[in-house]
C-alpha cells in the first residue's frame, strides 16, 4: 500500500538520503530548528525551500524510491554533502557559516545539498535547482543533527563473520553500466544458485535509493550502501574514515551472505575508489569487473590496477564490439553485458 508522504507543518518532504525519516522528524518535534550552522559538516541535516524549480532536477527522491516533482516554495529535509560527478553536478560542502536565508543548490536527486561548482550538462536550463535555507535541525547536546545520528546498527559478532565470495564492479566513468551489470550478476547467480544469499553494496558514489532498490528487485537478499554508515556520498571522505566504513559494511554483509557484490560508483579517480582497489587485494579469491566505454579507457583502468599491484580486472562493455575490444586489449575475452552467457563465463573465470 502506498500513502502520500505526510506533511509536518511547513515541511513537505524528507529526502531519501535520510534513511530514517521518522527519527529526523522526531528531532524537529523534540529539539526544534536553529538558524545557524557555524561549521557545516558532511551529513548535517538542513531544511531547504525550493527557490527556483525551472532549473536543475526539478524533483527529489523520497522514501519508497519515488521521485517527487518540486514546486517553488516546497520545503524538504536535505543533507549537506559533496558530489563530484564526471557526468552531472560537481559541488561541495560550503567552508563557511551557513544561516537562514542563505542560498544552496541541490547536488543530487537523492537530496544532497551544497555549493555547486559546476552544474554539468544534465541540469535543466544548465543550472542546478536553487534552494534557500529555512533552518537546521537541532540534534542532541545542542549539535546540528547529522544523518550519522540516525544510521542503523550494523554490529556483528566475530562468530558470525564467514568467508563470502566477493565480486567488485568498477567502471571507467559514470553512466557506463555498472549498476546494470551488478543487477545482471545478481539475477544470473540467483538463477544458478537459488539458495545462495546475495548481498549488493553500493560502496562508492552519491547516495540515492534507486541503485540499491534495483539490486533488491534483481533478487538480492540484502542491500547496503554508505548511507547505512552515516554519510551521503564517499566524496571528500578521509581515507581512514572510508576504510572504517568499508569494513563495517563488508563485515555486516559477510555475517549473512554467501556472495557479496560491491559496486564502485563513478570512475577510478575519486570518491575513494582507490581504497576499494586496495581492499580487493586483501580479500581471498575475489574478482573484479571493469565496465568500460572503450579500449582507451580500459587501458588506463588496467594501468591503475597495475599501479596498485592489483590483479587485472575482467573487462566488460555494452557499447563496444567485444572482439575489437579484446584484440586491442590483448586479453582472453571481453564480456558483453547484454549477453547472459558472457556474464556467466565471467563469473566462472578464475582470477
Amino acid at each position: 500500500m502506498l500513502k502520500k508522504q505526510e506533511r509536518l507543518g511547513i515541511l513537505n518532504y524528507v529526502c531519501s538520503t535520510v534513511r530514517e525519516p521518522a527519527k529526523a522528524l522526531r528531532s524537529i518535534e523534540q529539539n526544534g530548528i536553529v538558524d545557524k550552522n557555524t561549521t557545516p559538516k558532511i551529513g548535517d541535516l538542513v531544511l531547504c525551500c525550493v527557490a527556483d524549480n525551472s532549473v536543475g532536477y526539478g524533483a527529489i527522491e523520497v522514501e519508497g524510491c519515488v521521485n517527487v516533482p518540486l514546486q517553488n516554495g516546497d520545503v524538504f529535509i536535505g543533507v549537506i554533502g559533496s558530489r563530484k560527478s564526471g557526468t552531472s553536478v560537481f559541488g561541495e560542502v560550503p567552508q563557511y557559516q551557513l544561516e537562514k536565508g542563505n542560498a544552496l543548490q541541490l547536488l543530487s536527486i537523492g537530496g544532497i545539498v551544497g555549493k555547486c561548482i559546476c552544474p554539468g550538462n544534465t541540469q535543466t536550463n544548465g543550472k542546478p535547482t536553487e534552494l534557500t535555507i529555512k533552518g537546521f535541525i537541532k540534534g542532541d547536546n545542542d549539535n546540528i543533527a547529522n544523518m550519522a545520528d540516525y544510521k542503523p546498527s550494523l554490529v556483528v559478532f566475530d562468530s558470525q563473520v564467514q568467508q563470502a565470495e566477493t565480486i567488485f564492479v568498477f567502471g571507467t566513468s559514470a553512466e557506463v553500466g555498472k549498476t546494470t551489470l551488478v543487477k545482471s550478476i545478481i539475477r544470473n547467480l540467483k538463477n544458478l544458485y537459488p539458495n545462495k544469499k546475495i548481498c549488493g553494496i553500493k560502496i562508492v558514489g552519491t547516495g540515492r535509493l534507486a541503485d540499491i532498490t534495483g539490486y533488491l528487485y534483481a533478487g538480492a537478499d540484502l542491500c547496503l550502501d554508505y548511507t547505512d554508515a552515516g554519510i551521503p556520498s564517499t566524496y571528500d571522505i578521509p581515507p581512514d574514515r572510508f576504510d572504517d566504513i568499508f569494513i563495517e559494511l563488508y563485515d555486516y554483509a559477510k555475517a549473512t551472505s554467501d556472495v557479496i557484490i560491491l559496486e564502485v560508483g563513478g570512475d577510478l579517480l575519486e570518491g575513494n575508489a582507490d581504497r576499494v582497489i586496495r581492499f580487493s587485494q586483501s580479500i581471498p579469491n575475489s574478482k573484479s569487473f571493469l565496465m568500460c566505454n572503450d579500449a582507451m579507457g580500459a587501458a588506463m583502468g588496467a594501468q591503475i590496477f597495475k599501479d596498485f599491484n592489483a590483479k587485472s580486472p575482467i573487462f566488460a562493455t555494452w557499447k563496444q564490439n567485444t572482439e575489437a575490444f579484446r584484440e586491442r586489449m590483448m586479453c582472453e575475452f571481453v564480456i558483453n553485458t547484454s549477453n547472459n552467457s558472457d556474464i556467466i563465463r565471467g563469473l566462472e573465470v578464475q582470477t
